[in-house]
């Protein structure tokens, strides 16, 4: 549940910059002392984190889907997860770059 917190902002988990330099949903994070993977945060909608989280966690064992650890727990009392940062960062931009993809159609 989401009162179950696996790690402990500014304990386990530092948060830094928004991805994409956009204030919003996923950020930088880095753990507490630094080791690997990297990882981000996830600020996730109150009303369907729950759901989306069992969600992402249940993936888990599927080796082409990103890794998830687990809560974070906030002072701001905001739903996070922390994840595995994808290797290859924003799989949109990348599809864009390589001509695969074109969100403009």
């Amino acid at each position: 549940s989401l009162e179950t917190y696996e790690y402990q902002l500014n304990v386990y988990v530092r948060k830094k910059n928004p991805l994409n330099g956009h204030y919003g949903k996923f950020y930088e994070a880095d753990w507490i002392p630094k080791r690997e993977p990297p990882i981000i945060l996830m600020i996730m909608n109150k009303e369907t984190a729950e759901r989306e989280a069992s969600l992402y966690l249940m993936l888990n064992s599927h080796p082409h889907i990103i890794y998830t650890f687990g809560y974070a727990g906030n002072d701001d009392r905001l739903p996070m997860l922390l994840q595995e940062r994808a290797t290859h960062g924003n799989l949109q931009i990348l599809l864009e770059n390589s001509g695969c993809y074109d969100s403009h159609q």
